[in-house]
């Protein structure tokens, strides 16, 4: 074994105080929202838990980047504090009860049916096989190697979020830098990914069951959201999207809320969202714009419904707000510090992006937009072109699969149904499948206009380029979902259809994206086959056997207690019995993933990561250019300076001046992929780095077109 036990139980405590830092003060958060509604569910307190949970990670990672203070002891000892501080906020609530989560998960598991905890210990066991992949495999995933992973690695190694060369909003970054810390490595820096898949099921059910779903509708219409390989295939690396998915549909959820008379604590919450949501994408501000459409829709719907002037009168209380000259001040901090960055440095929000309105610059820039609006599918699709729906139509059925398409077909015949069938119904329930429709196609619509969706070029893209892209659209998925959960529930489907149908795609999809990813990216190795595909099955066989085995033990334990009128007292020692083992079987699946994983990043990297370890300098930087995979040249311990060494230069004694002055003793180049405007300079590169009579001598790879190879500067 290459790590000692005890090293990994240590860093693994450090990363639980990192994770369950900020714990209390959400349940502070919990009882506020509970004590002004009094009605809501144990799924709707942990999505706020959650929410709350990603706005204090974001702040406190924000405010110490900016001062300098990013860093493992700066943040355990405020994750000390914030932890003390809201177990004290959370006493002090009127609804403050010692027994929270235990009386609420017994409310739960007593309230399922069979078909529903058959479809929960489908999603608990997947959970658990999509987290052994995510700890165990290395991230190869083209965008986490270029641009996420070196970000986080260049903050974690300074502490500080400095004026670099990026210049897009980079919160949930920021929060997967804080699972670097603990271990050094990127064990967990997908981690965040799996919270905000766990995040966005949440959101998709909690907004269907408020608009009127049966749970176990909205339950399994959730999971197939979740269950589309594209989906499961960004689980394992450091994108965004899964992140921004979930803050949007969140968003929906408390406007949803609000729009019913929800209180002040909504409103509060869907700001909130939507601040990270723009300090998360750029494309964010057009989401954002959406979403403050439909803002102003919910409170033209409160004035018309006339909610009760007392809330109002209540809500302008001098407490309420001091809470909202907070929210807002920690809103605006998260969605616009990014965007102030770039005006500070670029003197322009967006950096090197030209914006104009009509003939006049607002802000000057490098590069148009009219140069991203070319790379989308409004502008590249052809719709006279059969092969573009060709393109089109493989990249959707490849990446989204069967329940892409069986959460439509079911939405366009229960649609067909309510419009047969409406005389009877209520105008709320007779606007509900047309309003669900046009939210889904205005989503449609942002996402044909979002740059890159169609290719990187002058030519629409492969239908590999497309279907990669669709992660861009993973909110229409999360409206889809919410549309299936409200069809399954009109055309009244048999609870036994639904259960069977989640059980076979949860087996199906684990097994599928195995042999799928392997086969979509033929360049790099996985570790991953056929006997892992198989594996990994059976795993999660067992695992659902297991988790069925405790619900149904738990639902008839919770049963005996409630009818024979006893304390819930007496369910806490098992739970507490069950977290133990829990924690004790965390370390060790961890402790062994960690191996695994060290072992499976020599097919996925070829051994760069060791050559660094032993034959380069810790004191010196190393060079990348014209590579999207410069994170491999940190190393396996994130301990090397890595520098962006690009110049546009003729003169390779210029070149060489450069590299000696900023003390660079390798250069890594490829695998080549590059601009056209920048092709004579690749080419120019190129033929200096490997000039056997030159200044450099290639010491790692054999060809730079398909590999990162490593150059030595003479």
């Amino acid at each position: 074994m290459n790590i000692g036990i005890l090293k990994h139980f240590w860093q693994m405590t450090v990363f639980a105080i990192v994770l369950m830092g900020p714990v209390p003060f959400s349940l502070f958060f919990i009882n506020l929202d509970n004590y002004e509604t009094k009605k809501y569910s144990f799924a709707h307190n942990i999505l706020v838990l959650l929410i709350s949970w990603f706005v204090i990670q974001t702040i406190m990672a924000l405010v110490f980047g900016v001062i300098g203070f990013l860093n493992l002891i700066s943040v355990v000892v405020f994750q000390f504090v914030i932890f003390l501080l809201g177990i004290k906020c959370y006493k002090s609530t009127e609804q403050f009860k010692p027994r929270f989560f235990v009386r609420d998960i017994a409310k739960v598991i007593s309230s399922l049916n069979s078909s529903e905890l058959l479809i929960l210990a489908s999603f608990f066991a997947i959970c658990t096989t999509f987290l052994w992949r995510i700890i165990a495999a290395p991230i190869i995933e083209y965008d986490s190697l270029a641009y996420h992973l070196p970000a986080m690695v260049e903050w974690y190694q300074t502490s500080f979020v400095r004026f670099g060369p990026r210049t897009f909003p980079g919160n949930f970054e920021l929060i997967s830098t804080l699972f670097l810390m603990p271990f050094g490595e990127d064990l967990f820096a997908a981690f965040p990914n799996l919270i905000s898949w766990f995040l966005l099921a949440l959101s998709v059910f909690c907004l269907a069951i408020e608009i009127g779903a049966k749970k176990i509708y909205a339950l399994a219409s959730s999971i197939f959201v979740l269950f589309t390989p594209r989906m499961i295939e960004t689980l394992g690396g450091a994108q965004v999207d899964i992140y921004f998915a979930a803050l949007f549909m969140a968003s929906l959820y408390f406007i949803y809320l609000y729009s019913k008379g929800g209180s002040y604590v909504q409103l509060a919450l869907f700001i909130v969202c939507l601040a990270m949501l723009l300090g998360t994408k750029t494309t964010g501000l057009l989401y954002g714009a959406l979403l403050g459409f439909i803002l102003c829709i919910a409170v033209f719907q409160r004035i018309i419904r006339r909610q009760t002037t007392v809330r109002y009168r209540n809500e302008l209380k001098k407490s309420v707000i001091i809470f909202f000259m907070i929210v807002l001040f920690c809103s605006f901090f998260m969605a616009g510090f990014w965007y102030v960055l770039n005006l500070i440095k670029y003197g322009n929000p967006l950096g090197i992006y030209e914006i104009k309105l009509g003939n006049f610059v607002l802000f000057a820039g490098t590069r148009s937009l009219a140069t991203l609006k070319a790379t989308s599918l409004a502008n590249l699709f052809n719709p006279l072109e059969f092969s573009d729906w060709v393109m089109l139509f493989t990249g959707v059925g490849k990446n989204f699969q069967l329940p892409f398409f069986i959460m439509s077909l079911v939405f366009m015949v229960s649609f067909i149904k309510s419009l047969v069938f409406s005389r009877n119904q209520s105008l709320e329930k007779k606007l509900l499948h047309p309003t669900l429709l046009l939210l889904f196609l205005s989503i449609g619509l942002i996402y044909w206009h979002i740059p890159w969706s169609g290719g990187p070029g002058t030519t629409l893209g492969p239908a590999g380029w497309i279907g990669q892209e669709l992660r861009l659209c993973f909110p229409l998925l999360g409206i889809l979902g919410v549309a299936a959960a409200i069809s399954l529930d009109n055309l009244k489907v048999n609870n036994k259809i639904i259960t069977m149908t989640v059980i076979v795609f949860g087996i199906f999809e684990i097994a599928y994206t195995n042999l799928w990813q392997r086969v979509a990216f033929k360049d790099v190795l996985r570790g991953r086959g056929l006997n892992q595909a198989v594996g990994e099955s059976i795993i999660f066989l067992i695992l659902f056997a297991l988790v069925t085995a405790l619900l149904f033990w738990w639902r008839k334990k919770i049963d005996i207690v409630l009818k024979a009128n006893l304390s819930l007292h007496r369910l806490s020692k098992p739970i507490l019995l069950f977290v133990f083992l829990f924690f004790f079987c965390g370390i060790t699946f961890s402790y062994i993933a960690r191996e695994v994983r060290n072992v499976q990043r020599k097919d996925a990297y070829g051994g760069i990561l060791e050559f660094i370890e032993l034959y380069t300098d810790k004191n010196r930087a190393i060079g990348t250019i014209f590579s999207h995979r410069p994170y491999l040249l940190y190393g396996k311990n994130l301990d090397r300076k890595v520098l962006h060494v690009d110049r546009k230069t003729e003169s390779l004694s210029e070149w060489l001046n450069f590299l000696n002055s900023h003390n660079v003793s390798f250069v890594g180049a490829g695998p080549l992929v590059v601009e056209k405007e920048r092709e004579e300079m690749r080419k120019r590169v190129v033929s200096w780095l490997e000039d056997r009579n030159g200044a450099f001598i290639r010491v790692f790879g054999e060809d730079p077109e398909k590999e990162l190879v490593l150059y030595k500067v003479k």
